[in-house]
């Protein structure tokens, strides 16, 4: 009866968990068949969406891109601003109003096989916690070596992949195609299940009781 107490009882408190909150990644040693702009020197920021069916707090992010089209690729670390936007609800695919924005410093790795391709993770500052729905990530190299142009990986070209971009932090967004290569990681939350009433485990255990109750009877009575 304990065992089955515990166990019942182990239904209502789902913990989280550490896990991967979307994965929207390049597959290991592909050739990314696009680029989008991503760096305000060069008046082009692009954000791209994704859907989380459960709660999440992302802590981590992890995407691709490439630096240096006009000039030397930098050794050292590059700065980024990623931000996180509702979406817009609209007809037509477009973020909505800036969720979280932060800045990050990060380094680089080439995985790149017949070109210059670079991974890129970021711890964030402060993790950003998500309802379920709809939202954009954008991400742009916010660096001042207006010499060199960054420009997000993109992952796949598939019809209904939605890819945004705008001019500048206060221009429209205007829909493309394309899905940009990014993970995001963190914790979700498992939907909760409801914690069966008192009565309900009380009626359990009595059912329990009794049942062992009947089975001891027939012995008891073989020894009278």
């Amino acid at each position: 009866m304990r065992t089955l107490f515990l166990a019942v009882l182990g239904l209502a408190a789902p913990a989280a968990r550490a896990d991967i909150v979307y994965d929207q990644d390049l597959p290991a040693g592909a050739t990314p068949p696009a680029f989008a702009i991503s760096d305000p020197s060069r008046s082009q920021i692009a954000a791209d969406d994704f859907a989380l069916t459960a709660a999440a707090t992302v802590t981590d992010v992890r995407w691709y891109g490439r630096t240096g089209v006009t000039a030397i690729d930098p050794v050292g670390p590059a700065t980024f601003r990623i931000e996180f936007l509702s979406d817009g609800f609209g007809p037509i695919p477009l973020p909505g109003s800036v969720v979280s924005s932060q800045t990050v410093d990060v380094g680089r790795t080439d995985v790149g096989t017949t070109a210059p391709l670079y991974a890129y993770a970021a711890a964030l500052p402060t993790p950003v916690a998500l309802a379920p729905g709809r939202y954009w990530l954008s991400i742009a190299e916010v660096d001042a070596d207006t010499p060199n142009v960054w420009s997000w990986a993109i992952a796949s070209q598939k019809p209904g992949e939605f890819l945004d971009v705008r001019r500048d932090d206060t221009a429209a967004w205007t829909l493309t195609d394309g899905a940009a290569a990014f993970t995001l990681e963190g914790t979700t939350t498992p939907v909760d299940v409801p914690a069966p009433p008192a009565i309900l485990l009380a009626g359990i255990g009595a059912a329990g009781f009794w049942g062992v109750r009947r089975r001891a009877q027939p012995v008891a009575e073989r020894r009278v």
